[in-house]
């Protein structure tokens, strides 16, 4: 599974409902809404999925610090020499 690989992004373990599974889709779908600046309910539904769950996902990253690790994580990688 992708976020094995990515350990940054919180798991799934005791929630219930639908369960994100492609955390791919909903960190791509928060970069482009910053990227081009616009309301969140104009996100492509068929390229991200419901602007909900990117909302509900970038709020929950947010909350605990995590969006801020990834955003250090490769801001120091692109700061690399070489």
């Amino acid at each position: 599974m992708e976020t094995d690989r990515c350990p940054f992004f919180p798991s799934n373990a005791g929630r219930q409902g639908y369960l994100l599974r492609d955390y791919r889709k909903v960190v791509e779908g928060i970069i482009y809404r910053y990227r081009v600046v616009f309301p969140l309910r104009d996100l492509p539904r068929e390229e991200f999925g419901p602007w909900q769950t990117v909302w509900k996902a970038h709020v929950r990253c947010t909350e605990d610090r995590t969006w801020y690790r990834v955003c250090t994580r490769f801001s120091l990688m692109w700061m690399r020499p070489g």
